[in-house]
C-alpha cells in the first residue's frame, strides 16, 4: 500500500530543504563578495560554512525527494518511510521545520507499509 499522505509530507520537507539550500548558497556568494570588498579572513570562513551548509541542505533535500517518490510505490513504501525518517532526524539537527515534515512523512510511510504487510490477500480473507 502506497503512502500518499506520507509522500506529500516528505515532499514538502524536501522542497523546503532545497529552497534553504539555494538561500544559503546565495548567502555564501554574498559572503565571498564581502571577501573581495573587505579583504579579511572572516568573510572567507563564513562563506565556507555557508557552502558546507548549502551542500548539506541539498543532500538532505535530494534524499527527501527520493523518499517521497519511494513512498508512492507500494513495493518500496517501507524503504521510503525509513529514508524519510532518517533524513528527518538528521534534518532536525540542522533545521527544525523541514525535519518535522520529513519525520511525519516517514512515520506515515512506515504505518502504511505495515498496514499492507498485515493485510492478507483477498483470496485468503474469510468471507
Amino acid at each position: 500500500m502506497e503512502s500518499k499522505l506520507g509522500s506529500i509530507f516528505a515532499l514538502v520537507g524536501a522542497i523546503i530543504e532545497l529552497v534553504m539550500a539555494v538561500v544559503v548558497f546565495i548567502l555564501a556568494v554574498i559572503s565571498f563578495v564581502g571577501l573581495i570588498l573587505i579583504n579579511t579572513i572572516v568573510p572567507w570562513i563564513v562563506g565556507l560554512l555557508f557552502i558546507v551548509a548549502a551542500v548539506a541542505y541539498l543532500i538532505l533535500g535530494l534524499y527527501g525527494l527520493s523518499a517521497s517518490r519511494w513512498m508512492k510505490n507500494p513495493a518500496t513504501t517501507r524503504k521510503g518511510g525509513i529514508t524519510a525518517l532518517v533524513v528527518g532526524i538528521i534534518s532536525v539537527i540542522i533545521s527544525v521545520i523541514p525535519g518535522i515534515f520529513l519525520i511525519i512523512g516517514g512515520v506515515l510511510g512506515l504505518v502504511d507499509a505495515e498496514k499492507s504487510r498485515s493485510t492478507p490477500p483477498r483470496a485468503l480473507r474469510r468471507r
